[in-house]
């Protein structure tokens, strides 16, 4: 399965993702997007925590299946799956926000935290965007704690 746990950190943020280009229908978000120079159309379905996404040739119209399925290996279907990835990537990075926390006790540690020493959290590296640090106020180089 291609990218099965892409969007698992993370969750919509509407109004991005309205500026984006997202639609409203109900309680689902839709968005979709040519990709590479418009061969293939990327869908993507947002609903209730859940982001799906397909690819649908424009050519045939039919799903490109070859996107999802491991076995599937070679130059073309190498550049579809990195261009898809691109366009997912610029999606999350642009519309939705990485959720607070996996496990109830990192989040009781990191209010206890933001209250006791009046800190927030900050997300500081595209390359790692669910590594957050706290920076210490009283030190000039703001060194993290």
């Amino acid at each position: 399965m291609f990218l099965p746990d892409y969007f698992e950190k993370y969750s919509i943020d509407k109004e991005k993702a309205l500026a984006y280009g997202f639609s409203k229908q109900g309680e689902k978000f839709h968005y979709d997007q040519l990709v590479l120079d418009g061969d293939f159309k990327l869908y993507v379905t947002v609903q209730s925590k859940q982001v799906h996404f397909w690819l649908v040739d424009q050519e045939t119209g039919d799903d490109y299946v070859q996107l999802h399925m491991d076995q599937m290996v070679g130059q073309y279907v190498g550049q579809v799956r990195e261009a898809c990835q691109q366009a997912l990537e610029d999606i999350r990075r642009s519309c939705f926000a990485v959720k607070d926390f996996l496990y109830p006790q990192t989040k009781r540690l990191v209010d206890w935290i933001s209250q006791h020493y009046d800190r927030p959290i900050e997300y500081l590296w595209d390359r790692s965007p669910d590594s957050g640090v706290f920076r210490h106020q009283r030190i000039s180089n703001g060194l993290a704690f």
